[in-house]
């Protein structure tokens, strides 16, 4: 079991990017379990329940499970009151309201704006923090840890160009293009067009591709 590591703790802090990112699988029905098995008490910030807020108005059908899993998740907790609230959208002042749990474990995943706002403003804890990335759990003890032993995500080189797109190219739905490791994808969809250029999606669900007008300069 991915999550059995998560069963010592008495506290468990989660961030909404475990629903949004796991529901309908089988690892979200193991930490449901996981919840019932250890009575852990619950913690999320504010922001966990704007962001579902977010998710519910779009009313984008693709978002259901996330909608049932947070109904599943209440259901588990608010009968045994083992839901907590900390009242702030603030990443500092929410990582202060936690840091007298005990026993406590910081829930998210590697791609959570959670887990970015920790690395960007590094605020100071020494509680656990269990990353799912992958399906897989890794556990960092505190900031620190995090810090030293956390890979972050690599960065296009394409993001350092500030060159002119000199080339008379034009580019759409269909067309195969290169990366800046030259690797061909091909572009199946437009997403948004602008002044700048045009943004596709690829036959690659992890890559997007923009494509700049020529005569343009935009910082990445």
């Amino acid at each position: 079991m991915a999550l059995e590591a998560l069963g010592q703790y008495r506290s468990l802090v989660v961030d909404y990017s475990i629903i949004r990112e796991y529901a309908g699988t089988a690892l979200f029905g193991e930490f449901l379990d996981l919840i019932v098995s250890s009575s852990a008490d619950i913690y999320v910030s504010k922001s966990f329940k704007l962001l579902h807020y977010c998710v519910i108005h779009q009313a984008d059908t693709k978002n259901a499970s996330a909608s049932n899993a947070m109904r599943d998740f209440c259901s588990l907790l608010l009968p045994g009151r083992k839901l907590h609230s900390v009242q702030t959208t603030e990443t500092t002042e929410f990582m202060a309201g936690i840091a007298e749990l005990p026993d406590c474990c910081i829930v998210t995943t590697a791609t959570g704006i959670f887990t970015k706002r920790l690395l960007e403003k590094k605020p100071g804890f020494k509680c656990d923090l269990a990353m799912l990335e992958a399906g897989k759990v890794t556990i960092y003890h505190g900031l620190d840890d995090l810090l030293s032993n956390y890979e972050l995500q690599k960065i296009s080189p394409l993001a350092s160009v500030n060159k002119y797109l000199e080339a008379s190219a034009f580019c759409n739905v269909g067309d195969t293009v290169t990366t800046g490791e030259q690797k061909p994808i091909v572009l199946t969809k437009r997403i948004s067009s602008g002044a700048e250029g045009m943004v596709f999606a690829t036959d690659n669900p992890k890559l997007v591709a923009k494509i700049y007008h020529r005569g343009v300069i935009t910082p990445l």
